[in-house]
Parts: C-alpha cells; sequence; structure tokens
C-alpha cells in the first residue's frame, strides 16, 4: 500500500501536514495522540483534561471527536503546527514527546480535494 502525504507552509510560523490518521490513542493520564501516516510515531495532541499544551478541554474534546470520526470514514486530514522557531522542520519531524505543541488546526476533506487549495 503506498502512502502519501504533503506538507506546505503557509506562512513561516506554521507547518501544515495532510494524509491520514492511522490511529488514536486515549492514555490512562487523559493524554490523546494521533499517529499519521507521515510520521514514524504516534503525537501527544492534548489532554482532555486540557493540562498538556495550548489547547483547553474543550477544545481537545472537540478534536477527539472529529478525529475519531475522520480516522473511522478514512477522511484525509491536514493539521498545521508551529514548526518550534525551525522553518526548515519537516512533517515527519514534529517532536513526540511531551514537549510537542497542540496543532493549531485540524482539516478533514473528502477524497479528490487537494490539499493546497484548502483555505489555511
Amino acid at each position: 500500500m503506498a502512502l502519501s502525504f504533503f506538507a506546505f507552509g503557509v506562512n513561516s510560523e506554521t507547518l501544515y501536514c495532510t494524509g491520514k490518521i492511522q490511529y488514536v490513542v486515549l492514555a490512562d493520564f487523559q493524554g490523546v495522540y494521533v499517529k499519521p501516516d507521515w510520521h514514524a510515531k504516534k503525537l501527544r495532541i492534548c489532554d482532555i483534561d486540557g493540562t498538556h499544551s495550548t489547547a483547553p478541554k474543550d477544545v481537545c474534546n472537540a478534536w477527539l471527536s472529529s478525529i475519531q470520526a475522520g480516522q473511522v470514514s478514512g477522511a484525509s486530514v491536514a493539521m498545521g503546527w508551529a514548526p518550534y522557531d525551525d522553518s526548515e522542520m519537516q512533517c515527519g519531524e514534529i517532536p513526540n514527546n511531551s514537549s510537542t505543541a497542540a496543532p493549531k488546526y485540524f482539516y478533514f476533506y473528502a477524497p479528490g480535494v487537494n490539499p493546497n487549495e484548502l483555505p489555511l
């Protein structure tokens, strides 16, 4: 099975990565992780109680619902991250430890939509 992904920058402050969510993990300490096909490891995006990253708990819970629905339906997703003051960062290099910043955006889109045409 061939996997494809796109990475594109809208500005120097945000890195957008697109592809599919392979799985979602909910940890016993309320951590929410996603495993996108463009990264070798799962990424901690937020905590349900709002204690990790910059995502408040209501945002984290909304993301979790959307991510689970998108993952189950097979929808493609575009995720936007701040590149940690590194304009050369690539999607597969986003840190996957507890210091990972929350994404800024999630876009779910239908097959046939060009991710470069999303209103990012």
